[in-house]
């Protein structure tokens, strides 16, 4: 493999592949069943379906971090990635190593 051969990175198809699709399932259908529930009650699809998608990208986050998608080492890529992890307080983000 290219990435293992010239990095020292180690990709784990958990990592990479499965955790990212259950919290992306996850999201999507919850966003369906709310976008099906406010179609029934409201007569604004639009409405219904901008917040459909709210939830599913606040949710993907959500499990993202909860499942464990996104690391230390991730967070800290971001500008102000130091300040970003002190402002969320995020004690339970596994680094990449454990």
């Amino acid at each position: 493999c290219f990435m293992k051969r010239h990095t020292s990175a180690e990709l784990r198809v958990s990592d990479l592949l499965f955790k990212p699709l259950l919290a992306s399932c996850v999201s999507v259908f919850g966003a369906y069943i709310i976008y099906l529930y406010m179609t029934e009650y409201l007569l604004s699809w639009v409405v219904a379906f901008a917040v459909a998608v709210l939830f599913a990208i606040i949710s993907y986050i959500g499990l993202a971090f909860l499942v464990g998608c996104i690391s230390k080492e991730d967070i800290m890529l971001f500008p102000f990635g130091e300040r970003l992890i002190k402002l969320i307080d995020l004690r339970k983000i596994k680094n990449r190593d454990s």
